[in-house]
């Protein structure tokens, strides 16, 4: 659970390697990355991330189009 925001942390894609690493991707629309809650949200989602061991990646349609 997200401490500054009191809601579950969820994301859009974990993935796990073959060789244990694991991933957690969340899509975002780049315009709504400025926004506060946005920024607490991937904040603790990067903290909760790095004590379990895990990578932490936000994609937006930018790097959705490439």
């Amino acid at each position: 659970k997200n401490p500054e925001t009191n809601h579950f942390l969820k994301w859009d894609f974990q993935i796990e390697y073959k060789d244990g690493t694991k991933v957690v991707i969340e899509i975002k629309p780049s315009r709504k990355l400025k926004q506060s809650i946005v920024i607490k949200k991937i904040r603790a989602a990067k903290e909760w991330c790095t004590t379990h061991d895990m990578t932490y990646k936000v994609l937006t349609e930018i790097e959705l189009k490439d």
